[in-house]
């Protein structure tokens, strides 16, 4: 049989063949443990039904086929037995979440339905005196379907389990699949959310490696809960241990209202901050090319024939721009640069010193040495502007890369 041909021939249909898939599977590998995962998805009503026939097929293996083992990827968007420490880490996050995040909460308060609360857990005490810390992460986005098909697993699980079958069943991480970013409000908010430590959204290669690794754990070592001789307080902790949520349980906020949050935030990171940040950029560009202009034609109009030839020119100019680099701290300080706070300062204040200190010491401005400060600031700094702002828009030309990184050596020593 050709590739082609196999290609073709290959898979089955889990919703019009679940019997054949069934029977097939009560003959592999016979004498030899099964291990079987239910991990097929659809997009709404479909992963009801995808659910119910993988249901119905362990259903079969487990009755027909005895040691079948059951594995799952649990979904941490659904109400879950999380531990104390997880519950004293959100309460943590929650009192010592930054201003922004306030700021953030009261403009989200504004828009119906979409205020952020609190992640306060809910604590249930059973008969026997334990008492389970529960966390809830429903989604309601997500829409009823697909909270359904997982509660479908959840049950197939705990049965399985308590009929003496190992069940793997692991809270997997969000996770950047392609039936998830291809929502575009999703897809923003995936990329805000990282701004609530300590949530993080794994890409789909690092969720399916740790996952792997988690479900062998759970095959191999006879102390994982995955073992139905593992005894738990409650069948819902067979989800607390290994739980692999991206910090969902300890996120300060509740996870289904940080949603229109953390597109607010993509908005504001991934657009308006690097606009503003081309702007100011563009704008120094454009600042220090006038300042060379006006240097060059002062040199070529007046000579050299009065000490003061370059000052008197682009005195103004020259203040101008050099004092709006102090901007480039704050930019540092409220984190829309990755650059030092202290190494900005040091930089910026040193050169906003000398050029005050030649604008309030008018002997000063008789130094030869303007000329030589001059020509290697303005250089550096349109080169440096022009770098920066390209790199905002993903653009980058190789010779301006290369004086960026090389100009230095010689203009250091000049100014």
């Amino acid at each position: 049989m050709g590739e082609e041909e196999l290609a073709a021939n290959a898979g089955c249909n889990l919703l019009t063949e679940t019997p054949e898939v069934r029977n097939w599977l009560q003959g592999v590998h016979k004498g030899k443990r099964l291990v079987v995962g239910s991990y097929a998805y659809l997009d709404g009503a479909l992963f009801v039904k995808i659910s119910m026939a993988m249901d119905a097929v362990v259903k079969g293996l487990l009755t027909s086929r005895k040691g079948t083992s059951l594995a799952y990827l649990c979904t941490p968007t659904d109400v879950h037995v999380a531990t104390p420490a997880a519950m004293a880490a959100a309460q943590k996050n929650c009192r010592k979440s930054p201003m922004w995040q306030s700021v953030l909460s009261l403009l989200c308060s504004v828009i119906p339905g979409k205020h952020m609360a609190p992640n306060k857990f809910q604590h249930v005490t059973d008969d026997e005196g334990n008492t389970f810390h529960l966390v809830d992460a429903i989604v309601p986005d997500q829409g009823p379907n697909y909270i359904l098909a997982k509660r479908l697993q959840h049950w197939r699980a705990m049965l399985a389990r308590e009929s003496g079958s190992l069940v793997s069943t692991n809270i997997a991480p969000s996770t950047r699949t392609l039936s998830v970013v291809s929502n575009v409000s999703f897809k923003m908010a995936y990329v805000g959310m990282e701004y609530f430590k300590p949530m993080e959204v794994m890409d789909q290669d690092t969720s399916s490696a740790v996952m792997a690794g988690l479900l062998v754990y759970d095959l191999r070592c006879h102390s994982s809960t995955a073992h139905p001789s593992v005894k738990l307080k409650n069948p819902l902790c067979l989800y607390t241990e290994n739980s692999f949520h991206g910090g969902i349980w300890r996120c300060g906020y509740k996870f289904s209202t940080i949603g229109t949050a953390s597109v607010l935030i993509y908005l504001f990171v991934a657009i308006l901050v690097p606009l503003y940040l081309f702007i100011y950029n563009a704008i120094q560009v454009y600042g220090w090319s006038l300042v060379a202009h006006k240097a060059v034609m002062a040199v070529s109009e007046r000579g050299m024939q009065r000490p003061d030839y370059l000052w008197d020119p682009v005195s103004s100019d020259l203040r101008v721009f050099q004092d709006l680099a102090f901007m480039e701290v704050l930019h540092s300080v409220l984190g829309l640069t990755s650059s030092p706070v202290f190494t900005t300062l040091m930089q910026v204040l040193s050169r906003v010193a000398l050029v005050e200190g030649l604008a309030y010491v008018p002997s000063s401005q008789n130094s030869v040495f303007i000329a030589g400060c001059l020509f290697a600031w303005c250089l550096t700094e349109i080169v440096r502007y022009s770098f920066y702002a390209l790199k905002l828009i993903e653009r980058e030309v190789s010779v301006l890369t290369w004086l960026r990184y090389s100009m230095f050596l010689v203009l250091y020593p000049i100014g």
